[in-house]
């Protein structure tokens, strides 16, 4: 089928895409109003975009000091290189006496436009000492493409032009060796500590020093690999953490954005989801982003192989065959790139966002209040950092799959429906049927998770009493009956767990199961529906390739929901913790006083704030130097 789309003839000669001449022809053929628009704007507007958002998340995040290095100077000379050719196309388009089009004019307008906007952004980086820039990394690899994409069009077609057009063939080399500079970073003085005046023995992180490639391929944790392999690893081995995964700039962060919520909230209580949106939302919605596109993009390896096993029993020419091998290719390198790149972001965040919860839980239990530590105990506070912590970082891994899973089952779902037809509803109705079933088991999950965490905080309360009284316990010959009533708890955290256990291998084997009982009722029901329908290699393999892609999100859905089922109880438990009531600073001064130094004035005391009567009131003493006080009275009188 031949499609032709003129519009836009007043600025191009010829029509914008031709379907007949690009896919019908023994050489594909792109027309010029093609050539000139798309293959030079992609770039451009990837650079104009990308560039300036990056800027904005990496401001004030530098500490690297960049030295004008040979690479450096290398790159800018390349630029102006660029550049210079480019508008020399331009000059002598208008002095040629043949007719040029309108739009190949403003397409080399735009390239001389996008190459100085190229150049700038590598001074800017250079002042703001950045070592590597991702988006520059990815605007020469995208202008290198779209360059040899056209180059390659003007030689299979032999479209090649006299002058002025022969200097625009000096453009492809020189974006080459630019995309090979581009593989290294530039050299840098010194490394800048996260804590200023701290020495570490370790040396510095290699990421923060790394290229571009070697951030996308993580090539620069590959001596730390080799030599894990060689030998054991010990604490010296180990790197310095990057600044922004160290303890002050993560701390630093959640403190503004604690206190700023305490300043502009009149609630007495603080959301923990929005304080940890708000500190960590910007960093991981990278990750969202990235793995959107992978979503997007796993789905193109079914339309490959169709088209693929379409081209093997057609007479198609030979170069259809090698562009999807190329495309089968190109795809599973950006799948595992973009795959390796959002979970790195992930764990990271996830890093991060324990540290900062940790920090903050073990910060509070010094501020307690004494009626906040009878229902708080040391115990409750190890057991949220030891335990309910990790659950954030379990989330971080999956929490994206909230959307995603339910995003490509959405999409697998039309492209089966693309193929099968009607047979699809057959395999949806089966995974509808099983959602009642799968919320039953949510909520059996949820009410076992919360009494054994309730069981855990009671054994861990009763083992902290017992070691602070052992000596009371010794006396008392109590061992037995205090082990007896340990050990039952423990039956009872035993008895939840094993029921959560049962649950989460139920849940997972019907997950599980589901890709295969999918595909089989949609074959069952496309081969019975119609004798018409035949199951032949092509719909088969196509249709398998989607069930296999289906499989993924239906296995993370067990592992998604169990995760936020505990996640959910522990954001409960240390948000509690976290608003619980705190010592007010300002009650006791520390000043230096060489006669008295404990002076009470007029003082009152009490339980709780809440109570109007103060147990103590108008109390007044001092205490001299090296004196000695004693407090006298009964049980309650506030001693």
């Amino acid at each position: 089928m031949e499609v032709n789309i003129t519009e836009g003839a007043g600025f191009c000669e010829d029509v914008f895409w031709d379907t007949a001449l690009l896919w019908d022809g023994e050489t594909p053929f792109l027309t010029e109003c093609f050539r000139e628009t798309i293959l030079v704007y992609i770039p451009a507007l990837f650079l104009l975009i990308s560039e300036p958002v990056g800027h904005w998340f990496s401001k004030g995040k530098t500490a690297y000091s960049i030295k004008i290095s040979s690479l450096f100077v290398l790159r800018i000379i390349l630029c102006i290189a660029l550049i210079a050719t480019t508008f020399a196309e331009l000059v002598l388009s208008f002095k040629s006496s043949e007719s040029v089009s309108l739009v190949s004019e403003v397409s080399t307008l735009v390239r001389g436009v996008t190459y100085i906007l190229a150049w700038w952004f590598h001074i800017l980086n250079h002042r703001q000492g950045k070592v590597t820039s991702i988006t520059l990394f990815l605007f020469w690899i995208l202008a290198l493409s779209c360059a040899l994409l056209k180059l390659i069009n003007n030689f299979t077609n032999n479209l090649w032009e006299p002058n002025p057009y022969l200097t625009q063939y000096t453009e492809v080399p020189l974006l080459f060796v630019l995309f090979l500079l581009s593989c290294w970073s530039e050299p840098s003085r010194g490394y800048t500590y996260n804590t200023p005046g701290e020495v570490r023995k370790n040396e510095p992180s290699p990421e923060s020093t790394a290229s571009a490639l070697a951030r996308i391929t993580f090539s620069w944790a590959t001596p730390f690999t080799w030599l894990g392999w060689k030998t054991t690893l010990k604490d010296e081995n180990l790197w310095e953490l990057t600044d922004k995964n160290g303890y002050d700039d993560i701390v630093q962060s959640w403190d503004h954005q604690w206190d700023k919520e305490k300043r502009d909230g009149n609630k007495k209580k603080i959301s923990l989801k929005k304080i940890l949106f708000k500190t960590f939302g910007p960093a991981y919605s990278v990750s969202s982003v990235l793995q959107l596109i992978y979503t997007f993009m796993q789905l193109a390896t079914p339309q490959i192989v169709n088209l693929l096993i379409s081209f093997i029993s057609s007479e198609d020419p030979s170069w259809k065959g090698y562009l999807y091998c190329f495309l089968v290719l190109a795809v599973s390198i950006i799948n595992t790139v973009l795959y390796g790149q959002f979970c790195y972001i992930q764990d990271e965040v996830g890093l991060r966002l324990q540290t900062a919860i940790t920090s903050a839980i073990y910060r509070k239990s010094f501020r307690l209040s004494s009626l906040s530590k009878q229902d708080m105990t040391v115990g409750d506070a190890t057991n949220l950092i030891a335990i309910d912590t990790q659950r954030f970082i379990d989330v971080t891994l999956f929490l994206n799959h909230i959307w995603a899973a339910p995003l490509l089952i959405i999409l697998c779902l039309i492209n089966l429906w693309t193929i099968l037809g009607v047979a699809t509803l057959a395999g949806l109705g089966l995974m509808v049927l099983l959602i009642p079933f799968i919320i039953w088991i949510q909520n059996k999950m949820s009410v076992e998770q919360l009494i054994q965490m309730k069981e855990k905080d009671k054994r861990i309360k009763l083992i902290d009493e017992v070691l602070n009284g052992i000596k009371v316990l010794k006396l008392y010959a109590w061992e037995n009956s205090f082990a007896e009533n340990i050990l039952g708890i423990r039956k009872d955290e035993i008895k939840s767990l094993r029921m959560l256990g049962f649950y989460n291998s139920t849940i997972s084997f019907f997950f599980g199961a589901m890709p295969y009982l999918v595909a089989l009722v949609t074959f069952g029901c496309y081969v019975l529906l119609d004798e018409n329908n035949i199951l032949d290699a092509n719909t088969a393999f196509v249709c398998l390739t989607i069930f296999n892609l289906l499989r993924l999100p239906l296995n993370f859905l067990p592992l998604l929901i169990g995760f936020l089922i505990q996640c959910s109880i522990s954001v409960e438990r240390i948000e509690k913790f976290l608003n619980s009531d705190e010592t007010d600073p300002t009650n006791v001064q520390h000043e230096t006083a060489i006669e008295y130094p404990i002076e009470c004035k007029r003082a009152s005391f009490t339980w709780r704030k809440e109570d109007s009567d103060p147990t103590l009131q108008h109390i007044n003493f001092k205490v001299k130097k090296g004196g000695l006080v004693a407090v006298v009275g009964s049980v309650g009188s506030g001693k």
